[in-house]
């Protein structure tokens, strides 16, 4: 795993998984509330929440790959949880072999 710095280049990459909240993830990024890291050739915005771990968006083909490590990265430093929110139903099936659970449920209304 590598930690990225936050170049036009490597925000880029997490352009299309971050959609509409790509300015508050890069703000979180350049100030450091969160860090863009690489493993895999999957790139992931990770910011910590107390003793949780978020995944804030993730992007690439090998993620099954690199969540093991993710995991236990976390759990070397520290971390009791992880969390990440998703809308692909698949993911979050997929993801259950590494733990992940549903936890909740998001609602949004558009304004």
């Amino acid at each position: 795993m590598e930690t990225l710095k936050p170049t036009a280049d490597n925000l880029a990459r997490i352009k299309r998984a971050a959609g509409d909240e790509f300015h508050l993830i890069e703000h979180d990024i350049v100030t450091r509330r969160a860090i863009l890291l690489e493993s895999d050739n999957c790139v992931f915005v990770l910011r910590p929440e107390g003793s949780e771990l978020v995944i804030v968006c993730a992007e690439g083909r090998n993620l099954l790959k690199a969540a093991p490590k993710i995991t236990q990265a976390a759990r070397k430093a520290g971390f009791s949880t992880m969390r990440f929110h998703t809308e692909r139903p698949a993911l979050a099936r997929l993801l259950n072999n590494y733990g992940f659970y549903e936890a909740e449920r998001i609602f949004r209304a558009r304004l």
